[in-house]
């Protein structure tokens, strides 16, 4: 019995320590002190490792440096007029709950085909040559102007 009472004694001391003496040691990692500005979800500016070491559920964006992900991301956003939480959840980025996130992925998808199909793997087509900041591209867009095209000069003896 006595052993028991140690052993229980040497417990509450515990307990009391880490609830009197060390309470600052019982908070969350996850959780900020008061007043601190929220935690970014963005990697260091020199982290170059690949995107899907640095980040949770990167499905489109494997090899990508993790540095470069950010901009990607502000850039879409506003290609669509749209904030970050219209594709993710905040605080929870990594999650795959809203069907935006994955619409996103299979657009990238696409346009990913078409800059490799038809413009040479040059980036001439982005989310912004449909979306023009809105979160749904015009069904019927306004005709592009008009190209203003250079006359040929005429070669002596053409035939014109």
């Amino acid at each position: 019995m006595s052993k028991f009472l140690s052993f229980a004694s040497v417990c509450a001391l515990g307990a009391a320590f880490a609830f009197v003496v060390a309470p600052g040691h019982l908070q969350s990692q996850e959780a900020p002190p008061a007043g601190a500005p929220p935690k970014s979800p963005w990697v260091e500016g020199s982290d170059s490792r690949p995107a899907e070491q640095a980040y949770m559920n990167i499905k489109v964006f494997t090899g990508l440096p993790a540095n470069r992900l950010e901009f990607i991301m502000k850039s879409w956003k506003d290609s669509l007029g749209v904030q970050c939480t219209f594709c993710h959840i905040k605080d929870e980025w990594e999650r795959d709950d809203k069907e935006e996130k994955e619409t996103a992925r299979h657009m990238k998808k696409m346009t990913d085909a078409i800059v490799a199909t038809h413009f040479d793997g040059k980036r001439e087509v982005t989310c912004y040559t449909c979306h023009h900041g809105e979160k749904k591209p015009a069904k019927n867009p306004p005709p592009a102007a008009p190209v203003k095209r250079q006359p040929r000069p005429v070669q002596p003896g053409a035939g014109l």
